[in-house]
């Protein structure tokens, strides 16, 4: 248990099912919360934590929605790239932009040029061992993401290597961060436009069938861009409770990505390739695969986000050396120098 000023802030025990999870002074198991060690980022993240309500929201129940109406998928407000880029941070609702010419290039990543143009690059390189995109692409069903951090953030592993690509579950675990070599490799080739930075985290989706996608997380606002296929978002606004996880039917073949429960306040839309998915900070979210596989690319961006500093060495989380063992002890936490691969090969940061 850890405190601040005489408050409880933390319990290894009472952790949220899933939070998208960067290590980095601040956890997002712990619902993002500051801590005085980490004076930085207390200022980065205000935005983030002012967004998220109080303790007593409730995500009730209904058949009659307020901001969605069942049965109804293009809820989320829609903008031009244009008015996206002087509107950013004034977008507190789920937002996609539409008419980006940014990703022409985009094709060089779909799902077909995964599988043959790239597939001997290295997608995730874990601490003892590295896959290709081949060996992933080869795998049977099953959602995957890696991504590329800054040189301080921890990575970890969800399951046993030879369990890695089982195909068994339909969404990522929770503390799943695996390093992505790939993911710097598409960065180096895109130009990605000032309206989408800074970049706290990027990371890619692929997914390798219905119904795959990502369980309810929240974090500091972001952006996606669906390259390939063609994915269902469900919001919910922000709380530090958060909503009951995954709402979406993910195995019945007949009603893939219906809702299984629908609330009061949620927001649902599809995203085609091409469009970006803007989610503002706080806000709840869960994605579902509409199409056999899916291709897409991210980016956790907020204010001052390129501020954070390099300078506490690699998996430092800031905190106390007791602090720092039981969360790498639960997360298995390594930094990107433990990386056999990395130990080889150059490995890039943001």
């Amino acid at each position: 248990m850890f405190e601040k000023r005489g408050k409880k802030i933390f319990s290894i025990n009472k952790m949220k099912p899933f939070r998208l999870l960067i290590i980095y002074c601040v956890i997002f198991v712990t619902g993002g919360v500051q801590y005085d060690s980490c004076r930085v980022v207390s200022v980065v993240y205000e935005k983030h934590n002012a967004n998220r309500e109080t303790e007593g929201y409730e995500y009730k129940y209904t058949a009659k929605q307020k901001n969605y109406v069942r049965g109804k998928t293009d809820a989320c407000k829609v903008v031009s790239q244009e008015y996206f880029q002087t509107h950013k941070y004034n977008l507190n609702f789920p937002t996609i932009i539409k008419g980006t010419t940014i990703f022409n290039a985009s094709t060089s990543f779909d799902f077909n040029s995964l599988q043959t143009i790239h597939k001997d690059k290295v997608f995730h390189a874990l601490k003892d061992q590295s896959y290709t995109l081949q060996d992933i692409l080869s795998a049977n069903g099953g959602y995957y993401s890696g991504q590329l951090g800054k040189f301080s953030d921890c990575y970890s592993e969800k399951k046993q290597t030879n369990d890695l690509y089982s195909g068994t579950s339909k969404t990522l675990n929770g503390y799943e961060r695996q390093y992505s070599p790939f993911v710097s490799f598409v960065l180096d080739k895109l130009t990605i436009p000032n309206y989408l930075k800074p970049l706290r985290i990027a990371y890619m989706g692929i997914g390798l069938e219905e119904g795959s996608g990502v369980p309810t997380e929240e974090h500091p606002s972001g952006w996606f861009i669906t390259i390939d296929g063609k994915k269902r978002w469900i919001f919910h606004p922000p709380s530090i409770n958060g909503p009951p996880q995954n709402v979406f039917e993910r195995n019945d073949n007949n009603n893939i990505c219906k809702l299984l429960k629908e609330y009061e306040e949620s927001v649902m839309c599809d995203t085609q390739e091409g469009d970006i998915v803007w989610i503002p900070s706080g806000w709840w979210h869960e994605t579902c695969s509409l199409t056999k596989t899916t291709v897409g690319l991210g980016g956790i961006s907020f204010e001052n986000a390129g501020r954070l500093p390099d300078n506490r060495g690699p998996c430092n989380l800031g905190h106390n050396s007791t602090f720092n063992a039981e969360m790498n002890e639960r997360t298995g936490a390594y930094s990107i120098e433990e990386i056999s691969y990395c130990k080889e090969n150059k490995c890039s940061t943001l």
